[in-house]
């Protein structure tokens, strides 16, 4: 599917792949992740350094160090992004947008949609 979307030959033993999991998973669930890796063929038993199992708050920290300052929004400011304003409640985190659907938010920023 990636060759016919790049419109070349995909050659997945040059790609180094990244699977997160939960921060309190134990290792024999992380191994769980790996063993699935290789029984779907996306890495092979012989070049494991080529998948990399990551803790997800890891991973969320180091993309949101990436960032670009243009995608963050200082929350002190009074606009309403991706349809909250800065001051709206959320309690634990989740927030309650339409019927069925919950959205979970940055306690500091938020990102551009």
């Amino acid at each position: 599917e990636l060759s016919d979307q790049t419109g070349s030959e995909f050659d997945n033993s040059s790609v180094r792949w990244v699977i997160t999991v939960p921060a309190i998973w134990k290792m024999p669930a992380k191994q769980f992740m790996r063993e699935a890796a290789y029984k779907s063929a996306l890495v092979s038993r012989e070049n494991p350094e080529q998948l990399i199992i990551a803790l997800e708050p890891e991973a969320a920290s180091i993309y949101c160090r990436k960032l670009r300052l243009h995608q963050m929004v200082d929350l002190g400011t009074q606009t309403h992004q991706n349809g909250f304003t800065p001051n709206d409640q959320v309690g634990s985190g989740m927030t309650q947008v339409s019927p069925g659907k919950q959205h979970k938010l940055h306690e500091h920023t938020k990102l551009k949609v």
